[in-house]
């Protein structure tokens, strides 16, 4: 199943569209299992695994101890779906002001397993583990996600990042 939505991002010679890349995830029936080696955890943040990588295309399993979370961010350029895959996320989204400031915080949803979550370039939002239990989601990134703008609560402002992933599973 990993393999089958793998060779279809594969086939990618443009950057996916949102609608295409949640439907795959959507789709693929994919569990912890599926996942593997891919499904590694770190004690002081949640990790980026990446599972498979193109021009075009960016496919990371994300894994979160309780209280993990991302910061304030954006996906630069980029669209992004995600699949709880197991666990619930926290996902916080936030409004932009005139001059791209954070302006308005939108209340907590949760997330449960099988929900999709999509979102392209200046959509920006927070996902955390709140939850007692493990958080295992799986993005894809089209095209890849190299930079994005992450943003304070205290300034508003926000600067530019670049993503860390951990190396691929042998």
């Amino acid at each position: 199943m990993l393999d089958d939505l793998i060779a279809q991002l594969d086939r990618l010679e443009a950057p996916a569209d949102l609608e295409w890349m949640s439907r795959l995830l959507r789709e693929s029936g994919l569990t912890r299992r599926d996942l593997g080696p891919h499904v590694r955890f770190e004690d002081d943040h949640y990790a980026r695994n990446e599972v498979a990588r193109s021009a075009w295309h960016e496919l990371v399993c994300v894994c979160w101890r309780p209280g993990q979370g991302t910061p304030i961010h954006d996906h630069r350029a980029s669209s992004c779906a995600f699949l709880v895959v197991e666990g619930r996320a926290t996902e916080i989204r936030f409004d932009l002001d005139e001059g791209g400031m954070l302006a308005r915080e939108h209340p907590p949803a949760i997330r449960e397993p099988g929900y999709i979550c999509s979102s392209w370039d200046a959509d920006v939002h927070e996902v955390v583990n709140r939850s007692p239990e493990d958080l295992i989601t799986l993005h894809i990134y089209s095209p890849a996600l190299t930079q994005v703008h992450v943003y304070s609560r205290d300034t508003r402002r926000g600067e530019l990042w670049t993503p860390h992933l951990e190396p691929a599973a042998d």
